[in-house]
């Protein structure tokens, strides 16, 4: 237990280190925020398991109960460093928290991104407990993959080569925030490629019927969802799809 806590605390340092590092990127040399954003969000997926296996641990491919709780633990744990009073006392927290803070965020930035966590994460831990065993790993692992890439390259592919825009809102605000078709087109295909991946857990029939529906239904859902708010509604979009199709073949 003690091991684990000490590389538990490993990896939240790396991670404070690489927002350091990013968000003086930001302030200093103008990198792009959103850019910075997108490198911590791939890095909270490769890191772990980067750290376990220079263990000697294999990567874990599975989801389980207590995986999903270690890994909300980490990320919320994280997110709370940067809390206002924390930051005023330690100025690398406030280097650091500038990698995530998007001007056009404030005064929400932290609180979205808190309560988007809290949310996934609940989400899951109800679906592992009410799903079939034999339904948790796709029924979740699609939508998370679907989430890390599609997602994750939504925001950079829609700064770099984003010409059809659109507006959407955010929660506790009524400002409107910008995304692109071209950024929505990653949700897209990587919900594609995601099915593909995992089409061992599925009859042919099922494979179809997901090849067709989940990636519109993908596209539509993070075109749609609150600004810094999408992974809650995509997660419920996969898991939904996913059993019902299930259920139906």
């Amino acid at each position: 237990m003690l091991i684990e806590a000490l590389f538990s605390g490993v990896k939240i340092a790396i991670f404070v280190g690489l927002a350091f590092f990013l968000g003086r990127a930001v302030s200093a040399w103008n990198f792009h925020v959103g850019y910075s954003r997108k490198i911590l969000h791939f890095s909270m997926l490769f890191v772990p398991a980067a750290i376990d296996s220079l263990r000697g641990i294999a990567a874990d491919v599975s989801i389980s109960l207590n995986s999903i709780l270690l890994n909300a633990s980490l990320t919320l744990c994280l997110l709370t460093l940067f809390n206002a009073k924390l930051r005023r006392k330690f100025s690398i927290l406030e280097q650091a928290f500038y990698s995530i803070d998007r001007p056009e965020d404030r005064p929400y930035t932290l609180v979205w991104l808190v309560t988007q966590a809290a949310t996934a994460y609940v989400i899951m831990i109800v679906a592992v407990i009410m799903l079939p065993t034999q339904l948790i790993q796709p029924a979740l692992f699609i939508p998370l993959s679907v989430i890390a890439f599609g997602d994750g390259l939504a925001e950079p592919v829609g700064i770099k080569f984003g010409k059809h825009q659109y507006r959407v809102r955010a929660l506790f605000s009524k400002k409107t925030f910008v995304r692109s078709i071209e950024g929505s087109l990653c949700v897209y295909a990587a919900s594609i490629l995601a099915v593909i991946w995992f089409n061992s857990y599925f009859t042919a029939k099922e494979f179809i019927a997901l090849l067709l529906i989940l990636p519109i239904l993908m596209t539509l859902t993070e075109a749609k969802s609150p600004h810094t708010w999408d992974t809650p509604f995509l997660l419920v979009t996969g898991i939904a799809t996913i059993s019902l199709i299930n259920s139906i073949f």
